[in-house]
């Protein structure tokens, strides 16, 4: 092994043999930034938006395993893109992280899980990983001396 490589984790869709893509979709720069880069230390392809019009274009481009949508955006909340998801066939799966306190029952009629942010990315992990049919692979650089 590579002196300072750590190992990567890649996640692998069981049914299509490919990475994991996760689309993040939040009006934060930030908080999108920090998910994107823990979601691909994790071994997701991510591909983000910070508009939910802009989503809906990058989701017409190609297959999504998992939206993970924010709530309170500009334009149309978080439940409203998950039905234009859903109906659309855009994304298999959709989760809500969000830290709003104020989602109807009617917006959660297209979302798979609701995930807060106050209980944290342990909790969005353990979301994705129980809707996402993933294997795991662990890949080491080995060098030969």
């Amino acid at each position: 092994m590579t002196i300072g490589e750590s190992d990567k984790k890649v996640r692998t869709n069981i049914n299509m043999g490919r990475r994991c893509r996760v689309l993040c979709v939040d009006d934060n720069a930030l908080a999108m930034h920090l998910l994107s880069l823990i979601l691909e230390q994790e071994g997701y392809e991510v591909l983000t938006s910070s508009d939910p019009i802009m989503a809906m274009k990058v989701l017409k481009q190609g297959a999504v395993d998992l939206a993970l949508l924010d709530y309170e955006m500009p334009h149309m909340n978080g439940g409203e893109l998950a039905a234009i998801v859903k109906c659309g066939g855009l994304a298999a799966k959709v989760i809500l992280f969000s830290g709003s306190a104020r989602i109807s029952r009617h917006d959660l009629a297209f979302v798979d899980r609701l995930v807060q942010k106050s209980e944290g990315v342990e909790a969005l992990l353990e979301a994705i990983e129980s809707l996402v049919p993933i294997t795991k692979r662990v890949l080491v650089d080995v060098q030969q001396y």
